[in-house]
């Protein structure tokens, strides 16, 4: 849903782009059959399709994002050996339309079974320097 298209009469400028869009929803799902092995023989990666199952990762996962300022992701991924678990995150961020935004994130991601979760904190600023010398 786009501001602009409900607000066709009104000129919000700047703050209704960086609102934009309202609503977003994303799904993605994965699946990954290597071609890169680990060879536990000679201890060494080696090419070759490996059509066994046993080196397949799978990954799933949506994202709802509200206002273009806050997000809530979940997920599920399976990788080689024992990982195998949930995945989630969330981020809060504003997007000035046009000159740049700051965006804060937080994930946590599954590690082998007897591994605790990994847990990502992150900050992002960017600039939109074309624009900004346009």
């Amino acid at each position: 849903m786009q501001w602009r298209s409900a607000t066709p009469d009104h000129d919000t400028g700047w703050f209704a782009e960086s609102l934009t869009p309202l609503l977003s929803f994303g799904y993605t799902d994965q699946s990954l059959e290597p071609g890169i092995i680990w060879n536990a023989e000679t201890y060494d990666y080696s090419y070759g399709h490996d059509t066994s199952g046993l080196y397949d990762e799978r990954s799933t996962g949506w994202e709802l994002t509200l206002a273009n300022i806050w997000s809530i992701r979940r997920g599920h991924w399976r990788g080689t050996g024992e990982i195998d678990g949930d995945t989630r995150g969330s981020s809060i961020g504003f997007t000035m339309a046009g000159y740049g935004g700051v965006r804060w994130d937080k994930a946590t991601v599954p590690q082998a079974t007897s591994l605790s979760r990994v847990k990502r904190e992150s900050w992002t600023v960017w600039v939109d320097l074309v624009s900004l010398l346009d």
